[in-house]
């Protein structure tokens, strides 16, 4: 069965994704294998990137807007302190795969460290 939501139905679904309406444990992490991403792809397919400075960052509630059936998060920062590359970043919830999203081309960071800058936003086609 095919089900269209409406323009609140939307909205109502993109709060529950990211915890706005629901108490969630959402957390953006950056990853560091070329991996290949399909459907079927699968926390274990991702390793975490595990250099000196970085964490995983929660995203909380407040800080997501929704527009036209898009949900945003305010820029994060990920500081990283070793030498290191990164394809991409994903969403985690309780230990669950949410989404991953590569960037356009991978990210080197020196042995100076530096910052990764990673916006986020979810909506429906």
């Amino acid at each position: 069965m095919t089900v269209n939501l409406t323009q609140s139905g939307k909205e109502l679904a993109l709060k529950n994704i990211v915890g706005r309406t629901f108490s969630t444990n959402l957390y953006a992490k950056l990853y560091t294998n070329n991996v290949s991403l399909s459907n079927s792809t699968f926390l274990g397919d991702i390793e975490e990137c595990q250099v000196n400075g970085y964490s995983p960052i929660q995203l909380l509630q407040s800080n997501w807007t929704f527009q036209d059936g898009t949900a945003s998060y305010l820029t994060i920062n990920f500081n990283l302190n070793e030498e290191t590359t990164i394809y991409g970043h994903y969403v985690t919830q309780n230990d669950v795969l949410l989404y991953i999203e590569p960037f356009g081309s991978s990210i080197d960071i020196d042995s100076n460290g530096g910052i990764v800058h990673v916006d986020i936003n979810i909506g429906f086609l």
